[in-house]
């Protein structure tokens, strides 16, 4: 029984505690792109982000994996991010 605590406090407090990323893995720009294809590109495999800078704007491009792509994709509903 005891184990069996230690493991669930292990789960529910130290496991997150550590597993957070730290300042050490922070992105650092020192300017933006410059043209779309140097972008910066963010994304969790649905949706997708350009981001880059054109005549002093900020310009972002936003696009799903299912309005450019016509290939069928009989599976796609079962996946989960």
């Amino acid at each position: 029984m005891r184990n069996c605590l230690l493991f669930i406090f292990y789960l529910l407090y130290y496991l997150p505690a550590v597993a957070q990323p730290g300042v050490k893995d922070n992105l650092v720009f020192d300017s933006m792109a410059k043209r779309w294809d140097e972008a910066i590109p963010l994304g969790n495999g649905w949706l997708g982000a350009l981001i880059w800078q054109k005549e002093n704007k900020v310009r972002i491009s936003l696009d799903r994996v299912d309005l450019w792509d016509d290939r069928p994709m009989p599976e796609i509903e079962k996946l989960r991010f």
